[in-house]
Protein backbone atom coordinates (compact mmCIF):
# COMPACT_ATOMS: atom_id res chain seq x y z
CA UNK A 1 0.00 0.00 0.00
CA UNK A 2 1.57 3.16 -1.27
CA UNK A 3 5.15 1.27 -1.34
CA UNK A 4 4.20 -0.25 1.99
CA UNK A 5 3.47 -4.00 3.39
CA UNK A 6 0.34 -4.38 4.00
CA UNK A 7 -2.39 -6.40 5.49
CA UNK A 8 -5.17 -7.91 3.42
CA UNK A 9 -8.06 -8.63 5.04
CA UNK A 10 -10.90 -10.43 2.71
CA UNK A 11 -14.47 -11.07 4.19
CA UNK A 12 -15.71 -13.21 0.71
CA UNK A 13 -19.15 -13.66 -0.52
CA UNK A 14 -21.47 -15.56 -2.59
CA UNK A 15 -24.57 -15.07 -2.08
CA UNK A 16 -26.99 -12.29 -0.08
CA UNK A 17 -28.12 -14.05 2.75
CA UNK A 18 -24.50 -14.07 4.09
CA UNK A 19 -24.71 -10.14 3.97
CA UNK A 20 -25.90 -10.91 8.10
CA UNK A 21 -27.58 -7.84 9.86
CA UNK A 22 -28.02 -9.71 13.60
CA UNK A 23 -25.64 -8.27 16.13
CA UNK A 24 -23.62 -10.69 18.39
CA UNK A 25 -25.65 -13.25 19.91
CA UNK A 26 -26.47 -13.14 23.72
CA UNK A 27 -24.75 -15.18 26.02
CA UNK A 28 -26.15 -18.96 27.34
CA UNK A 29 -27.20 -18.70 30.69
CA UNK A 30 -24.66 -19.95 32.91
CA UNK A 31 -21.95 -18.69 30.85
CA UNK A 32 -18.40 -18.20 31.88
CA UNK A 33 -16.86 -14.50 33.77
CA UNK A 34 -14.32 -15.08 30.95
CA UNK A 35 -16.79 -15.15 27.76
CA UNK A 36 -19.02 -12.70 29.20
CA UNK A 37 -15.68 -10.38 29.78
CA UNK A 38 -14.53 -10.95 26.19
CA UNK A 39 -18.08 -10.18 25.24
CA UNK A 40 -17.87 -6.77 26.88
CA UNK A 41 -14.85 -6.05 25.48
CA UNK A 42 -15.55 -6.80 21.92
CA UNK A 43 -18.69 -4.43 22.33
CA UNK A 44 -15.99 -1.70 23.84
CA UNK A 45 -13.76 -2.10 20.94
CA UNK A 46 -16.14 -1.47 18.18
CA UNK A 47 -17.75 1.59 20.37
CA UNK A 48 -13.90 3.18 20.21
CA UNK A 49 -13.44 1.99 16.58
CA UNK A 50 -16.85 3.67 16.17
CA UNK A 51 -16.12 7.01 17.68
CA UNK A 52 -13.00 7.39 16.13
CA UNK A 53 -13.97 6.71 12.74
CA UNK A 54 -16.80 9.45 13.31
CA UNK A 55 -14.40 11.67 14.63
CA UNK A 56 -12.64 11.49 11.10
CA UNK A 57 -15.90 11.01 8.74
CA UNK A 58 -19.06 11.11 9.79
CA UNK A 59 -21.84 8.23 9.65
CA UNK A 60 -20.42 4.87 10.91
CA UNK A 61 -22.94 2.83 13.57
CA UNK A 62 -20.46 0.08 13.50
CA UNK A 63 -22.32 -2.09 16.71
CA UNK A 64 -22.32 -5.32 18.11
CA UNK A 65 -25.88 -4.77 18.57
CA UNK A 66 -26.12 -5.17 14.36
CA UNK A 67 -24.25 -6.04 11.44
CA UNK A 68 -21.87 -7.52 14.16
CA UNK A 69 -19.10 -9.36 11.12
CA UNK A 70 -19.49 -5.95 9.40
CA UNK A 71 -18.78 -4.12 12.25
CA UNK A 72 -16.04 -6.65 13.69
CA UNK A 73 -14.27 -6.53 10.45
CA UNK A 74 -14.42 -2.74 10.59
CA UNK A 75 -13.38 -2.64 13.93
CA UNK A 76 -10.21 -5.28 13.57
CA UNK A 77 -9.24 -3.33 10.50
CA UNK A 78 -9.25 0.47 12.21
CA UNK A 79 -7.30 -1.34 14.87
CA UNK A 80 -4.80 -2.39 13.10
CA UNK A 81 -4.09 0.92 11.67
CA UNK A 82 -4.11 2.50 15.15
CA UNK A 83 -0.92 0.06 15.35
CA UNK A 84 0.57 1.52 12.49
CA UNK A 85 -0.22 -1.48 10.05
CA UNK A 86 -1.34 -0.55 6.82
CA UNK A 87 -4.42 -2.27 6.40
CA UNK A 88 -6.59 -2.87 3.09
CA UNK A 89 -10.58 -4.67 4.22
CA UNK A 90 -11.58 -6.44 0.83
CA UNK A 91 -15.03 -7.67 0.71
CA UNK A 92 -15.30 -9.68 -2.50
CA UNK A 93 -18.35 -10.96 -4.27
CA UNK A 94 -18.46 -13.89 -6.32
CA UNK A 95 -20.91 -13.42 -9.36
CA UNK A 96 -22.26 -15.75 -11.67
CA UNK A 97 -22.64 -18.61 -9.47
CA UNK A 98 -26.27 -19.80 -9.47
CA UNK A 99 -25.41 -22.88 -6.80
CA UNK A 100 -27.66 -20.70 -4.30
CA UNK A 101 -30.36 -20.63 -7.13
CA UNK A 102 -32.52 -17.28 -6.15
CA UNK A 103 -30.10 -16.01 -3.73
CA UNK A 104 -26.88 -15.44 -5.49
CA UNK A 105 -25.00 -12.26 -7.13
CA UNK A 106 -25.79 -12.10 -10.86
CA UNK A 107 -23.41 -9.36 -11.77
CA UNK A 108 -21.18 -6.98 -11.07
CA UNK A 109 -24.01 -4.25 -10.65
CA UNK A 110 -26.26 -6.85 -8.45
CA UNK A 111 -23.23 -7.51 -6.31
CA UNK A 112 -22.38 -3.55 -6.01
CA UNK A 113 -25.94 -2.70 -5.68
CA UNK A 114 -26.57 -5.51 -2.45
CA UNK A 115 -23.32 -4.43 -0.81
CA UNK A 116 -24.72 -1.00 -0.92
CA UNK A 117 -27.72 -1.86 0.62
CA UNK A 118 -25.96 -4.44 3.64
CA UNK A 119 -23.34 -1.13 4.73
CA UNK A 120 -25.76 1.88 4.45
CA UNK A 121 -26.49 2.94 7.25
CA UNK A 122 -23.50 1.03 9.54
CA UNK A 123 -20.69 2.34 6.76
CA UNK A 124 -20.46 5.66 4.93
CA UNK A 125 -20.99 4.41 1.32
CA UNK A 126 -18.69 7.37 0.08
CA UNK A 127 -16.17 5.73 2.37
CA UNK A 128 -15.87 2.32 0.39
CA UNK A 129 -13.36 2.40 -2.33
CA UNK A 130 -11.83 5.42 -1.31
CA UNK A 131 -7.86 6.16 -0.58
CA UNK A 132 -8.38 7.56 3.22
CA UNK A 133 -4.88 6.76 4.73
CA UNK A 134 -3.26 3.39 5.23
CA UNK A 135 -6.45 2.27 5.89
CA UNK A 136 -8.52 1.25 2.84
CA UNK A 137 -11.99 -0.33 2.42
CA UNK A 138 -12.94 -1.89 -1.11
CA UNK A 139 -15.59 -3.85 -2.67
CA UNK A 140 -15.10 -5.75 -5.89
CA UNK A 141 -16.51 -9.10 -7.32
CA UNK A 142 -14.88 -11.88 -8.89
CA UNK A 143 -17.19 -13.52 -12.09
CA UNK A 144 -17.44 -17.71 -11.76
CA UNK A 145 -18.01 -19.23 -14.82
Amino acid sequence: LDGKDAILLVEAKAHKSEFAKVGKAKLKEGASEKAENNLINIGNRIKEACVNLNSKKPGFKISIDSHYQLSNRVAFAWRLNQLNVPVILLYLGFTGDDYFKKDYFKDDLHWKEEFTKYINGVVPVDFINKKKSDFIFIQSSLAIK
